[in-house]
């Protein structure tokens, strides 16, 4: 009979991590910009942040707005290349509770922008089965939006020999 019980709580133990696996769900994200009207087709490195607070597998201890700070429980960079360029994130929210996102990027000139408070950083996700079970998003902004806070980009003076060398590049036909 003993034999019996500490087999069954030696199965347990092996079966309950299997039971508390969790799923990565592979997602496709296109991903589009646009700025006074136009597609953009630059490329941008961009990073979404999600704030609030997560917890350990298990029930969530749903925390009251204002019991807590919040901090940084979810993230992704990439970099985007053209209008429609896709990427591939797993956006893995499991014991995570969002409160809001931030979304960073970088253009290729050097300019830098901030969203904050965004609810959420894709316009739209389905989920889908085609041969498995997946994941597809898009993400949407408008460059010139009321909540886009852009950085001006502060001119590096080029040094003597840098100026000299950009001058030779564009006597014969080259850009600097």
């Amino acid at each position: 009979m003993n034999k019996v019980i500490l087999f069954i709580l030696i199965l347990a133990l092996i079966i309950s991590p299997i039971v508390y696996a969790d799923i990565i769900t592979p997602t496709e994200t296109t991903v589009y910009f646009e700025r006074n009207g136009q597609l953009v087709n630059e490329k941008i490195d961009f990073t979404v942040r999600g704030y609030g607070y997560s917890w350990s597998p298990g029930p969530s201890p749903d925390k009251a707005p204002g019991t807590y700070t919040p901090e940084v429980v979810f993230s992704f960079s990439a970099t985007y290349n053209k209008y429609g360029d896709k990427i591939y994130k797993d956006y893995y929210m499991n014991y995570r509770q969002i409160d809001y996102y931030e979304f960073e990027g970088t253009m290729q000139d050097g300019r830098s922008f901030k969203i904050k408070n965004l609810s959420d950083f894709t316009s739209s996700c389905n989920d889908t089965w085609i041969e498995y079970y997946s994941r597809i998003c898009e993400i949407r902004f408008d460059l010139n939006a009321d909540n886009v806070e852009w950085s001006e980009v502060v001119p590096v003076k080029k040094g003597f020999w840098e100026s000299i060398s950009c001058f030779f590049r564009r006597l014969f036909g080259g850009i600097c």
